[in-house]
């Protein structure tokens, strides 16, 4: 989820439509999940993106695709950052 929202933001520029009160905030009190990476800090995620198998009990939603990235590019850029996350 990281990596996709990194290349969503950084790499296409894509701005998500986020109500600010779903905003992930690293500084809250509540948070017991793992260290943001300095590489994903400046990009903006849901305050849930850390919680595994959340979508799992309930059906998704259809969403209309922001049509920017196939779904294969997008997975070409994820497997090229991870080949190269041993250099960072």
């Amino acid at each position: 989820q990281l990596e996709r929202e990194y290349i969503l933001q950084v790499s296409l520029g894509l701005q998500p439509d986020v109500d600010a009160r779903r905003v992930f905030d690293p500084t809250r009190e509540d948070y017991v999940g793992p260290v943001l990476p300095a590489r994903y800090r400046g990009i903006i995620l849901l305050n849930d993106w850390h919680i595994p198998g959340k979508n799992r009990r309930r059906n998704r939603q259809h969403t209309k695709s922001h049509g920017l990235i196939s779904f294969t590019d997008l997975s070409k850029r994820v497997s090229k950052a991870w080949a190269n996350a041993g250099s960072d």
